[in-house]
């Protein structure tokens, strides 16, 4: 078992060319891939179940409903 602790932020980010960060090497990242995704694709993932993290999925329907409320 594994205590985590997330920070989630959001930000805009407009005609910027994605870079996949370098990482640290640790077990956590074994078999991971990192995408740049529409928020609405995201969570269509999620509800097909092809993203199947609850973390993601929770952080990212937040972020949802902040963006809907205008904040």
């Amino acid at each position: 078992m594994c205590a985590e602790l997330f920070h989630f932020v959001a930000a805009e980010v407009a005609d910027q060319v994605p870079v996949t960060p370098a990482g640290d090497g640790s077990p956590f990242e074994e078999g991971a891939r990192l995408e740049w995704v529409a928020l609405d694709d995201a969570l269509r993932r999620c509800a097909i179940g092809e993203i199947q993290d609850m973390k993601t999925e929770i952080g990212l329907r937040r972020l949802a409903e902040k963006l809907k409320r205008g904040a």
